[in-house]
């Protein structure tokens, strides 16, 4: 479901942190308080993005040595374009949320407390299957999902969606949508 109002707001958050307007901080603060629809998945992909895309330890903003390398600054472009569009997010949604990995890590710090005398090399063989386990369990999970879009047109999912949206940019040709 397509929150237009947020996906606006949204976009113009995105264009002026990208431009170096505001820092990270402040986006994710913006971004928080945006009255938006749970169901609108974009909002959070594209959020995700920008947290994925930005080390978040540190408030700056993105000017100088911080500032976004072509190709980001070309997927935070075409995340703008995609909150200005219509479409539905229909790429498959991660089915590996990070328990798995938290299990494990949690387990291997238990197995290195509790066997405080054992040599370290018997503590690293000991750990071995559960890292293994881990990295099977990533890898069927990364089988299940099925990529059936263009990675380069992210957040769209095919290049053709891109391409009509650039032909109709908003906030990205100088024009705005908001006040």
């Amino acid at each position: 479901m397509v929150d237009r109002e947020a996906r606006q707001e949204c976009a113009e958050l995105v264009r002026q942190f990208i431009s170096g307007r505001m820092s990270l901080d402040e986006y994710e603060d913006r971004f928080t308080n945006l009255q938006h629809n749970k169901k609108d998945r974009a909002l959070w992909e594209v959020w995700n993005f920008l947290a994925f895309l930005c080390e978040d330890s540190y408030p700056r903003k993105m000017t100088q040595q911080w500032r976004l390398n072509s190709g980001q600054w070309r997927q935070a472009a075409q995340a703008i374009l995609f909150l200005q569009s219509d479409a539905e997010y229909q790429w498959s949604e991660k089915l590996w949320d990070g328990s798995v990995f938290l299990i494990t890590a949690f387990c291997i710090l238990l197995l290195f407390a509790l066997l405080p005398e054992t040599p370290l090399l018997v503590r690293f063989a000991i750990s071995l299957p559960l890292i293994a386990a881990w990295q099977w369990y990533e890898h069927w999970q990364r089988k299940r999902t099925v990529v059936v879009g263009d990675k380069e047109a992210w957040p769209f999912l095919h290049q053709a969606d891109l391409e009509e949206a650039a032909r109709h940019p908003q906030l990205l040709n100088g024009n705005r949508t908001m006040h």
